[in-house]
């Protein structure tokens, strides 16, 4: 993740995402300020994320954006955030346990394909039940 942009996509309190903002603060990464991005679709959840990325004194590298995973069409090039405005995609998505029910997967796939660049690399790791 060092030198990258990268999405952690159903972030809940961020540990995915703060070890990629750690990596990129002490790997003397000269990437662009803000190069993680923590989402999820719940605010109250953000406001923690946003909370433990300042906690860690990651704000230098780190932010926060609501995503809804069903507000992504899975055809675009980019991915909206909670405002309808359209993200840049990320050459790193980062997802762990982002999936709570069954029939939210699709909804995930398409979430992926919006933020994540072609060619781009996505880590994903998912309960099977």
């Amino acid at each position: 993740v060092l030198g990258k942009s990268v999405v952690e996509l159903g972030s809940g309190c961020g540990l995915t995402g703060l070890v990629a903002a750690g990596i990129q603060s002490n790997g003397g990464s000269t990437f662009s300020e803000n190069s993680v991005t923590l989402t999820d679709f719940n605010p109250t959840v953000l406001e923690n994320a946003q909370g433990n990325i300042h906690l860690n004194t990651l704000d230098h590298v780190a932010t926060t954006s609501e995503l809804d995973f069903y507000k992504q069409s899975g055809k675009a090039n980019c991915w909206l955030d909670d405002k309808g405005e359209s993200r840049e995609q990320v050459d790193v998505v980062l997802a762990a346990d982002m999936i709570c029910q069954p029939e939210d997967s699709v909804a995930a796939a398409n979430a992926l394909h919006d933020t994540l660049k072609p060619g781009g690399t996505a880590f994903c790791v998912c309960a099977d039940s």
